[in-house]
């Protein structure tokens, strides 16, 4: 198998492009590069001609600002943009599984199967009366968007080596760092701004993921509102105090109570789904990850809910640390690069 060549991970999002170029040596990862820069409002929507060549000027300034050596890039699709299934078939042989993977993802896509670009990994087998059955975790891409990306990146002067979800890039980045929970299965809760994806993964493969439409944006808003203060003073309040009982008296943390329940029990109805859907020995880890994961006792709070221990995902515990990058790195939100870090690792694992 040819050698991937030298590459950087970049996720566009609708508010940022972040990016992350790493050095690869005897299967370790040393941080090369990282940064994000702003996009345009609504410019991620936009498929025009117009809109294609400003977003690509806006990678370019990306890469640019965080100074990326590769014309080579990974990137990711958002999950709210694709159809991902777990689904079990008998045992067949490898020449009938995709048309078998097709026959059973048709009636479960919303669109027709020659629009989307369809991929699946198998993720074990099990055995019941005698039969084997095998459990895919199947992915349909909408081909419209997939080609409107390389667009993008063509007129930004960048080959696109690879596009995958978001859950795979995050799932990769915390196998890598916690290579003992490699061969487990673990819950992954990543916070966004806007919404919160939940994956659950198997022996480094991801097996089912949701998205949930509430995310770190709606805590500052509610703060906002039941405090009677502007949206920065609001920040700031959920920053300090965060989801600590035992600080500024309570407030803060019974203000975002309602939506930290919202989140969790989405969360809850993916454990019951775990137990009684896929089965196996457990989740054995949940970790938490994203821009909005750092809020101050969160882990506490969600561990308390779910009865399994709830760690805050360190997303270069097992990097090659390089003293230069210290300090550029605890002056950015390192969180938020969860999706870019875990597509830089693409290879190492």
């Amino acid at each position: 198998m040819a050698a991937i060549p030298v590459f950087f991970g970049l996720n566009l999002g609708h508010f940022s492009i972040k990016l992350v170029e790493i050095e690869r040596a005897n299967n370790k990862a040393k941080l090369q590069s990282i940064g994000s820069t702003p996009t345009s409002v609504g410019l991620l929507n936009n498929d025009s001609p117009t809109g294609i060549q400003t977003l690509a000027g806006e990678v370019t300034k990306a890469m640019k600002n965080s100074n990326i050596k590769s014309k080579n890039c990974v990137m990711s699709v958002p999950e709210s943009a694709v159809f991902s299934r777990l689904i079990t078939l008998p045992k067949v042989s490898d020449k009938e599984v995709g048309e078998a993977i097709q026959w059973a993802l048709k009636p479960l896509v919303p669109m027709a199967l020659e629009d989307v670009n369809i991929s699946f990994l198998e993720i074990d087998q099990k055995t019941v009366d005698g039969n084997t059955f095998s459990n895919w975790y199947v992915v349909a891409a909408p081909k419209e968007l997939i080609g409107r990306y390389q667009q993008v990146m063509e007129t930004a002067g960048v080959e696109l080596l690879a596009v995958e979800t978001e859950s795979l890039a995050i799932t990769r980045m915390i196998v890598y760092n916690y290579p003992q929970v490699a061969d487990k299965d673990i819950m992954i809760v990543d916070m966004g701004a806007e919404s919160t994806n939940v994956i659950l993964s198997r022996n480094g493969i991801v097996m089912f993921s949701q998205t949930i439409g509430t995310g770190s944006n709606a805590i500052t808003k509610v703060i906002s509102s039941d405090l009677g203060v502007d949206m920065v003073q609001a920040e700031k309040y959920k920053i300090t105090y965060g989801a600590d009982p035992a600080q500024a008296e309570g407030r803060i943390a019974k203000s975002i109570e309602p939506i930290l329940q919202i989140v969790t029990a989405e969360i809850q109805r993916t454990m019951a789904y775990y137990k009684e859907k896929i089965g196996g020995t457990g989740v054995a880890q949940v970790f938490i990850t994203g821009g909005g994961s750092d809020l101050l006792k969160y882990n506490e709070y969600l561990q308390s809910k779910l009865g399994v221990a709830v760690v805050n995902a360190n997303l270069m515990a097992n990097f090659v640390q390089d003293p230069t990058l210290a300090q550029k790195i605890q002056n950015i939100h390192l969180s938020s690069f969860n999706v870019a870090v875990g597509l830089s690792l693409k290879g190492l694992l």
